[in-house]
């Protein structure tokens, strides 16, 4: 299949006048324009007060200082360091999208797990505008043994 006619030449000339922009007349009346027009959707993606999230997620700190206690049992050494929670709240006020990242790579599966456990459970409010909002929070960890 092919054919003679001319199909999707609209603005082939890039001048928006003659034979090959026949698609673009009432675009622009002025000869010698190439006129386009998209229009743009605007996402916007839901948001929380950042104090508000903290004091949320502080209301939940006996739950991630029990992982951590377990990670020290579980592994031996001396484990402390940041741990970033990377997470996203739904219109619905529900966690997705968990991602729990240590810094110290002494820091276990299990570990990292049970604190994206911990995230699972929060209930959080619906978002300020109806989206989504991406969360970035880190928790830094560290033994309170003292050496003798």
């Amino acid at each position: 299949g092919t054919s003679s006619n001319e199909v999707g030449q609209m603005g082939k000339d890039s001048a928006g006048s003659g034979p090959a922009s026949f698609g673009s007349k009432g675009l622009s009346s002025k000869s010698g324009r190439n006129t386009a027009y998209i229009q743009t959707k605007t996402v916007v993606l839901g948001s929380m007060d950042p104090e508000l999230l903290r004091k949320i997620l502080q209301q939940y700190l006996p739950q991630f200082r029990h992982c951590y206690q377990q990670e020290l049992v579980y592994n031996s050494d001396d484990i402390k360091g940041i741990v970033d929670l990377d997470f996203e709240i739904s219109a619905a006020g529900k966690v997705g999208k968990i991602k729990v990242k240590a810094k110290d790579s002494r820091f276990s599966k299990k570990g990292t797990d049970c604190m994206a456990n911990v995230l699972a459970i929060i209930d959080f409010p619906k978002p300020k505008g109806g989206g989504r909002v991406a969360v970035r929070q880190p928790l830094s960890f560290f033994s309170e043994q003292e050496n003798s």
